[in-house]
């Protein structure tokens, strides 16, 4: 019995020291990344026909905490207009948050954006096309038609429920395509993200207040909460031996996910997937389907790219509101 009590112990002793030095990493990082004040990003200061187009798609289902400053956040990115193009997904006019991508597209006209509704969708509604085309996934039947109808070759996924910082854009697009702060460019990545950092509203705001951020910045009572989850998340990117991904904000090149989604392209996949739809689409079928995109792109081969990269400096904010720290703590 002894031995067995000094093994399970010896196995704990290992096990703990592994868990703490991960979070050491983690801990690190965060601290370096986001302590200090960073340069402003590179590519939107190139002269206009030069800076990379982004097509920002963010799906949007129900009303959550902090919804309109969260979208709105999209149209404040310190990034020039006429390379933004913004997609607000929506999957029926009968959902609670529609009429908030509206409004949003009434206040910014001069914005190159437009409210994509999945009911109409040609493909899985319209002549010719039957809901049976698409899984059930319901993230992926809701940007179907956005990746579709991107404009250019950088696509940006951001969930509604992530406030973006104005900068993001920017070191999004430096990061992917790895501009330095002098405009010098190394080996860019195939896919970048944000680390996803929450923040608990201890004052809900009335819909008054809501309604008010899509012009002005109205602030509520908050703390911060940094569970151990994002210092794993950052821990495991530092270190780049496996995808660690959630779907608050990713990027990458609609290019590279169309070639990789090709079975006759790409060594991984069965040719079993050929009749399955590229893109996004390919993983309809599926849940996790951001882990799914983003572990598709880490492991297959793209002669030139680096794997992941986690950008510095912006992280994706999530607000909530009526939760409990043990409730929050056990949904995690």
């Amino acid at each position: 019995m002894s031995m067995i009590v000094h093994s399970a112990a010896l196995v704990s002793f290992v096990w703990t020291c592994i868990i703490v030095f991960v979070q050491g990493i983690g801990i690190y990082k965060i601290l370096r990344n986001n302590s200090a004040p960073h340069a402003k990003p590179f590519s939107p200061t190139l002269k206009e026909d030069d800076v990379p187009h982004i097509t920002a798609i963010r799906p949007i289902k129900g009303v959550e905490a902090g919804l309109y400053e969260c979208v709105v956040s999209t149209f404040h990115l310190a990034y020039p207009k006429s390379k933004l193009t913004i997609y607000l997904c929506v999957d029926s006019t009968t959902d609670p948050a529609y009429p908030v991508p509206r409004k949003f597209i009434s206040a910014f006209p001069d914005f190159d954006a437009k409210v994509l509704v999945e009911e109409p969708d040609p493909v899985s509604h319209g002549d010719g096309g039957h809901v049976d085309k698409l899984g059930p996934n319901p993230k992926i039947r809701n940007i179907s038609r956005a990746y579709r109808e991107v404009k250019g070759d950088i696509i940006w996924i951001a969930d509604c429920n992530v406030w973006l910082g104005a900068n993001s854009a920017g070191r999004m697009v430096d990061k992917l395509l790895w501009f330095l702060p002098d405009g010098a460019q190394t080996k860019p990545y195939k896919f970048v993200h944000q680390l996803p950092l929450v923040i608990y509203l201890k004052t809900p705001r009335t819909a008054a207040e809501e309604e008010a951020s899509l012009t002005t910045a109205v602030g509520s009572k908050k703390c911060l909460w940094q569970p151990p989850t994002q210092n794993f998340y950052s821990a495991i990117n530092t270190v780049g031996i496996a995808p660690c991904v959630v779907g608050k904000s990713n990027m990458f090149l609609k290019s590279h996910l169309e070639h990789l989604t090709d079975p006759a392209q790409n060594p991984l996949l069965s040719p079993a997937n050929a009749a399955r739809r590229r893109g996004v689409d390919y993983f309809s079928s599926y849940i996790c389907e951001n882990r799914l995109i983003g572990g598709l792109i880490f492991k297959s081969n793209i002669s030139g790219y680096k794997k992941h990269g986690l950008v510095r400096g912006e992280v994706a904010i999530q607000p909530i509101s009526g939760m409990t720290v043990a409730a929050y703590i056990f949904c995690i």
